[in-house]
């Protein structure tokens, strides 16, 4: 089989250097540390697949813009299929779900499958997962997916887990391990760029939203409890005024089967549009790029 394999930088891509962690200028060459390490680990699959290294970017996933993703978007949708069984991507995990997620939105249901890799270290501290991550996609390729968007990842102590990209949510602070939610796909067709200007906030107790200045974004995203509430008097205050400067205001997430609170009841009932059975990356990716979700 033949993949095309794309860098974007990120830990996968770096090594340590005067004690931090950065990437590695490749310099535009095609040859990949990354893919002679996995055949130096796992020499039977040299006669399995063949990679078409790319070396697109050369960043740390956390200083990722919505640009890049641009970029990223416009060099896969200019893959022509029929050259390649897959996509492999390898991509920092700071901003692996969000990535992901977008990717999703428009390649979920193409006849490509495209895989994220990402390494929780660089690759040559033996402890990295990097290697492994990219083993289970390439197996994952092997048995027969010929289409969606994957996560493979292990987190500590765990063998490699399959993520949807749909499905994986953000590492929690203090770790480095990734997990699904069962939301459901959302997909688009056309990509027109990431245009939009969202803000997400989060709800917490005391929360105060009084200093947002509403007309300096088309769409406000709030990360609700896990059972679909917020603070109504405080999102009171933030509905006023977004209505005076025409942002919509979303909330992610909903189970669509859930009884609601009255809490969640009375923010329908002051124009918040719920986002129903999406990780809150998800809902961003659609909301920055204008892609209807319900």
């Amino acid at each position: 089989m033949k993949a095309l394999m794309i860098f974007t930088g990120g830990t996968i891509a770096s090594t340590i250097s005067d004690n931090a962690i950065s990437p590695i200028d490749n310099g535009g060459g095609s040859k990949s540390r990354l893919v002679d390490m996995f055949f130096d680990l796992y020499p039977k699959y040299r006669e399995k697949i063949k990679f078409e290294c790319e070396f697109l970017l050369n960043k740390l996933s956390e200083n990722m813009k919505p640009s890049d993703w641009e970029k990223i978007v416009s060099r896969l949708l200019s893959v022509d299929d029929k050259n390649y069984d897959a996509i492999f991507i390898a991509h920092g995990s700071d901003t692996l779900a969000y990535f992901a997620n977008m990717l999703s939105v428009f390649f979920g249901n193409k006849n490509l499958p495209v895989f994220v890799i990402a390494s929780d270290r660089v690759l040559e501290d033996k402890r990295a997962n990097g290697l492994e991550n990219l083993k289970c996609g390439v197996d994952t390729l092997l048995n027969g997916v010929t289409s969606g968007v994957y996560v493979p990842y292990k987190n500590e102590g765990e063998a490699v887990r399959l993520h949807k990209g749909y499905q994986i949510t953000q590492s929690q602070i203090l770790g480095s391990s990734f997990y699904s939610l069962p939301s459901r796909p959302v997909y688009c067709d056309e990509f027109s760029g990431f245009k939009k200007r969202v803000l997400i906030l989060k709800s917490y107790v005391g929360a105060d939203y009084s200093f947002v200045d509403t007309k300096c974004f088309d769409s406000i995203l709030i990360e609700l409890y896990h059972g679909g509430t917020t603070d109504v008097d405080v999102l009171k205050v933030l509905v006023e005024k977004a209505r005076t400067s025409g942002t919509e205001i979303y909330a992610a997430s909903v189970k669509s089967e859930n009884t609601l609170y009255e809490s969640t009841v009375e923010l329908q009932g002051l124009g918040v549009k719920f986002l129903h059975d999406l990780t809150l990356e998800t809902a961003y990716a659609c909301l920055l790029s204008g892609v209807e979700t319900d």
